[in-house]
């Protein structure tokens, strides 16, 4: 009895670690959170959801191996730099080309960029945030163009239309505003100027750009 005990006990806290990871990514915590924020993110894209899905997962399986200690691991800090890189595959992923193949390299590339990055932030006495992340997405569009190859393909039509990204919108300001107030007041101000610039720039009917470019990002 004692071994299925312990895989259930270590299969919940490796969901609850990854939910963190979630959570995190959208610059809250708590389970609930990263659940709220998960189901977001499905509503804007499916893809993308799974794409940050797998890639939280593959952090947390991973992140001790690469030098996260205990601490930084269990708060979900160490695996949100895979739920963004996972989120920002989404269009990579929903073409379901060979190039998504690729996809458990660049996750792998996050982790190794994970500890250096980290390391030369800290000396610079400077927040990481998301930069191991980021710049491994960076990376992975660089190497697609060598290969003349479109990294930044559109994740698909969100899963309710309008609806869908109202209500994606309207539970990301709830769980910030949970967090902080003021921080959900500057999320929706920021989010809604660069709906409109966007929607500008692409020269959209609605006069909303495309919710991928903000509704996540920017908020």
């Amino acid at each position: 009895m004692a071994r299925p005990r312990a895989l259930a006990k270590g299969l919940l806290e490796y969901g609850t670690v990854t939910l963190e990871g979630c959570a995190r990514a959208c610059l809250v915590q708590g389970i609930w959170a990263g659940a709220a924020c998960l189901c977001a993110a499905v509503l804007l894209s499916p893809w993308s959801a799974t794409g940050g899905l797998i890639g939280g997962m593959f952090f947390v399986g991973l992140g001790m191996v690469f030098g996260q200690d205990r601490k930084t691991w269990k708060s979900g800090l160490g695996s949100y730099d895979g739920v963004i890189l996972g989120l920002l595959w989404g269009g990579v992923l929903s073409e379901g080309a060979a190039p998504a193949l690729l996809f458990p390299l660049a996750l792998l590339g996050g982790l190794t960029l994970q500890r250096p990055l980290h390391r030369l932030f800290n000396q610079l006495a400077l927040p990481p945030l998301a930069m191991p992340g980021l710049a491994t997405v960076w990376l992975c569009d660089a190497v697609f163009m060598v290969f003349g190859e479109q990294f930044w393909i559109h994740p698909g039509p969100s899963l309710l239309g309008t609806p869908g990204e109202i209500a994606a919108i309207v539970i990301i300001v709830a769980v910030a505003a949970r967090c902080s107030l003021r921080g959900a007041v500057m999320a929706v101000l920021l989010a809604t100027v660069a709906a409109v610039l966007s929607g500008l720039w692409y020269k959209e009917a609605d006069g909303v750009g495309p919710p991928s470019l903000w509704a996540i990002t920017v908020a």
